[in-house]
């Protein structure tokens, strides 16, 4: 079986990103499309002929229509598959860093904890919260997403960090998207929107009614 070149897929790969976005009647279309297509693979596997990338654009967008959706609706239908036991999948949250030692790290994979994330862009959606242990049984670290805990002297402490994060945990329950938290500084201190009127706003923009507890 041929196999398909790096450069081919992710060719491919910003294909179908632009042509959502560029109108066919634009100006050489077509040679526009092969430039951002092919814009960080040029020479990387030779050139492609403008009418050979034209037949595979085309042909794919014939036989593959889900090759074309977007990240939002893929996002939609990943948080929507199943895990093994039949949970909800969410998105998922798993830490990557680890502060206290240099002991490897175990997944806990059996007992994710189901939380609501609340996206600039996606809404609310269902999530798994994973955390991660120390595999050295004397030390008492527990990592999780966004933040890690120590247990010394019969006390727990709880410490924070936003290095590199897409998300904010807020509570066992809720998470927020740093996007999110952006905007809605800049609606509070900027805007002078109250905190009811920006809820009220993420409601509306994400068609939701207050009161629903289906979504």
């Amino acid at each position: 079986m041929a196999m398909l070149h790096p450069a081919r897929i992710s060719m491919l790969r910003r294909a179908a990103f632009a042509v959502r976005y560029l109108p066919p009647n634009l100006p050489n279309y077509w040679q526009t499309l092969l430039d951002f297509s092919c814009r960080d693979q040029l020479g990387s596997n030779g050139p492609i002929a403008i009418e050979d990338f034209r037949l595979i654009v085309e042909n794919l967008q014939e036989m593959d229509v889900a090759a074309f959706k977007t990240d939002d609706q893929l996002i939609q239908e990943l948080v929507g598959c199943k895990d093994c036991k039949g949970r909800p999948l969410g998105l998922i949250l798993i830490s990557k860093n680890c502060f206290e030692c240099n002991s490897k790290l175990l997944l806990r994979k059996d007992c994710p904890a189901p939380v609501v994330i609340y996206d600039d862009n996606l809404g609310s959606l269902p999530g798994s919260h994973y955390h991660k242990y120390c595999k050295n049984r004397s030390c008492s670290f527990t990592q999780y997403y966004g933040y890690y805990t120590l247990h010394k002297s019969g006390a727990s402490t709880a410490v924070y960090y936003r290095d590199s994060l897409d998300y904010f945990v807020s509570s066992r329950e809720s998470v927020f998207s740093m996007k999110l938290l952006l905007c809605f500084k800049a609606e509070i201190l900027i805007g002078q929107l109250s905190f009811k009127q920006y809820a009220d706003l993420y409601n509306y923009i994400h068609k939701y009614v207050p009161g629903d507890s289906s979504r």
